[in-house]
């Protein structure tokens, strides 16, 4: 959810908003994203899950 969210262009802010979630508590979701994806950013783990087609 917080990929795809991010994909569609929402802040952190925004995505534990609608996750309704504490931003820490997405924060952290990001991290372990970017560590199972071996990525170091939230623009390179869209590249990621769009290029192996996750979203």
């Amino acid at each position: 959810t917080v990929i795809r969210l991010a994909n569609q262009g929402y802040s952190l802010q925004e995505i534990a908003q609608r996750m309704n979630k504490a931003v820490d508590t997405v924060k952290g979701y990001r991290k372990m994203l970017f560590q199972k994806l071996n990525v170091g950013n939230i623009s390179e783990a869209i590249a990621y899950v769009t290029l192996h087609k996750l979203i």
